[in-house]
This record gives structure tokens, C-alpha cells and sequence, in this order.
């Protein structure tokens, strides 16, 4: 049987859903799942949460990034605009997904979303920790 190259898990106790994806993930061929997964845990929570996205083992080219990126701000499964989408933070010390981050939060690029980059996924769960949402 095939291990499953990404998840996405609602948090039991905070305003959090966890995606995470393995260095197996082909953004060409699952992006769309991944999406629907994730658009799913949004329709099931009833209130904002943070999304964090775990990209510490995925290794993606510039297009794979741009293709990812264009797909949640602008393709048919945007996820942008979602109403229970409060923040996102993304997991990762690449230097591009830095970078990514920055440009959702530009209207000309993303819409203005709220995002911010952790090293690890603790740090991002500390951060919704200190941060409810109210």
C-alpha cells in the first residue's frame, strides 16, 4: 500500500488545521486533492482558524511554488476567500516559501492574507496559543 504524501488534520483542542505534505508530494499531480482535503476541514470547523502548512520535507521547483501559490489565491479551488480562513502559517526555513509568504500578504499578489513562517511546528502551535482568536 502507498503512504499517503499529505494530510490535513483538524486540531483538537485549538482554532487549528494542520496540513502537511512529504517529499513524495507532486504538486502537479495532488494539489487538487490536497486542496479539497483542506476545503473540507474549513467547511467542518464553525468558526476562523489558523492553517499551517508544513513544507519541511517537500523539495519543489519555482513552478511547482508558482503553481501551488496561483492555485490557493486564484484557481477553480481557491481557498483564498474561504470565511473560516483566518491566517496561515507556513512551516518551513526555505528561503523561497519565505518569500511566498510575503507575496500572499501583498493585494497585488495574494489579497492581503495574513500569513507568517515558523521554523517548526511547535513554534507555529505556540503562536496560536498566544494568539486566540476571539
Amino acid at each position: 500500500m502507498t503512504q499517503p504524501t499529505h494530510n490535513v488534520d483538524i486540531h483538537p483542542t485549538l482554532p487549528l488545521i494542520s496540513a502537511c505534505v512529504t517529499a513524495q508530494f507532486s504538486v502537479g499531480e495532488e494539489l487538487g486533492s490536497h486542496m479539497s482535503a483542506l476545503s473540507s476541514a474549513l467547511d467542518q470547523v464553525k468558526q476562523p482558524v489558523y492553517v499551517s502548512f508544513d513544507l519541511r520535507e517537500v523539495r519543489f521547483g519555482i513552478s511547482d511554488l508558482l503553481q501551488a501559490t496561483n492555485d490557493f489565491a486564484r484557481g477553480s479551488q481557491s481557498l483564498l476567500h474561504h470565511p473560516n480562513l483566518y491566517m496561515i502559517l507556513y512551516i518551513s526555513e526555505h528561503p523561497v516559501i519565505q518569500l511566498a509568504a510575503k507575496g500572499l500578504q501583498n493585494e497585488i499578489f495574494g489579497g492581503g492574507l495574513n500569513t507568517a513562517v515558523f521554523s517548526t511546528y511547535e513554534e507555529a502551535v505556540a503562536f496560536v496559543e498566544d494568539n486566540p482568536l476571539e
